[in-house]
């Protein structure tokens, strides 16, 4: 490719002119088709997720590298797959969290998180695959469980900033504390 646009410039600045602007033109068509993709699975995710809990607001979170191990503490099960699960959904009820993992097809949550199992929740920095994010640890069974905020649950996650981050922390520990009081 960069042969070709060389070649043409020799021709003349002009040819060479052309062939750069249809490069960044198919480029950018191809950046602008991803969106449109990830936007629809990113719709199909959360639709999926709401029609199999009947809830109509969900959290999307990233499993984190420990994630999968931790889920299998609490389970005994491998509730989650590394190659095939990364982003989730959380839908908040009144006693527990259920948690939705990504496009699948749902009959039910992948797992759920009582909140009389919870004995303890932390804000912490956690290592998701793009990185570290802002995240909640749930101390569950002598274990925690691990998960990071993020914008998206389908393709590469987008960190939130610091303070929608907060936000989802205070919601989440709001119906965790809330359901105690009841």
């Amino acid at each position: 490719m960069a042969m070709h646009i060389a070649d043409s410039f020799k021709e003349s600045a002009e040819a060479g002119t052309g062939a750069l602007l249809t490069v960044v033109l198919i480029v950018g068509a191809c950046v602008v088709a991803m969106g449109i993709i990830g936007t629809i699975l990113e719709l199909v995710a959360y639709s999926r997720a709401r029609n199999a809990s009947g809830v109509r607001h969900l959290v999307p979170m990233q499993l984190t590298v420990n994630s999968y191990r931790q889920a299998f503490d609490l389970v005994g099960d491998p509730v989650f797959l590394p190659a095939k699960d990364h982003g989730v959904l959380l839908a908040l009820r009144d006693d527990r969290i259920e948690i939705y993992a990504g496009l699948s097809e749902y009959s039910g949550p992948r797992m759920v998180l009582p909140y009389a199992d919870i004995t303890g929740i932390e804000r912490r920095r956690v290592r998701i695959y793009a990185g570290d994010v802002p995240g909640i640890a749930f101390e569950c069974a002598g274990t925690v469980f691990e998960l990071g905020f993020v914008r998206t649950v389908v393709f590469r996650p987008l960190e939130i900033s610091k303070g929608l981050a907060e936000q989802r922390y205070r919601e989440i520990e709001s119906a965790i504390h809330g359901s105690a009081a009841h």
